[in-house]
């Protein structure tokens, strides 16, 4: 990390190093859940979707049959 060679060895400065890193895993961690939250709400409009489809198709045979 190229911020380590700019701080001193000072216990300010490390303390400085070690918000970065927190405020770093912090931004990580949001972006995953983010990223998470997308994919299973897509998931779950693409499964309503196949769904709907299905129950369209069920309805074409049920005509059919009638006549």
């Amino acid at each position: 990390m190229i911020v380590t060679t700019i701080y001193s060895y000072s216990w300010e400065g490390l303390g400085r190093l070690q918000s970065v890193s927190k405020d770093e895993k912090k931004e990580k961690k949001e972006k995953k859940e983010k990223k998470e939250k997308k994919e299973k709400k897509e998931k779950k409009e693409k499964k309503e979707k196949k769904e709907k489809k299905e129950g369209k198709k069920e309805e074409k045979k049920e005509r059919k049959k009638e006549r």
